[in-house]
């Protein structure tokens, strides 16, 4: 099995992207779910992008995936942001490590 599919321990700052993300997210998720005004489900769009543009763009998908247009595909989207953001957070957490590794390399060796 590879190395990139066993992971020994989770990113502590992918988590942190990921949790902040997701405290953000359902604050708005609140808000738009309790206004009593007429827009309020708009600020739904802004924490799920850029996959309701990515519905609008390919035609295809609107047929094969229609059930995303309900709430149901907002948690769908705000799931797969969060796990972008985790990703990228252990994308940084090894980009530093190995920039931290090669620094400590003495140039003697």
């Amino acid at each position: 099995m590879s190395k990139f599919l066993i992971m020994k321990h989770f990113s502590k700052l992918g988590l942190w992207l990921a949790g902040i993300y997701a405290v953000i997210t359902g604050s708005i998720f609140y808000y738009a779910f309790t206004c009593s005004g007429w827009y309020c489900g708009v600020v739904m769009v802004l924490p799920i992008m850029p996959w309701p543009l990515l519905m609008e763009a390919i035609p295809d998908w609107r047929v094969l995936f229609g059930f995303l247009d309900s709430v149901f595909g907002a948690f769908v989207f705000l799931f797969l942001n969060i796990i972008i953001l985790y990703f990228i957070g252990v994308l940084i957490e090894r980009m530093v490590r190995n920039i931290k590794n090669r620094n400590n390399v003495s140039p003697l060796n």
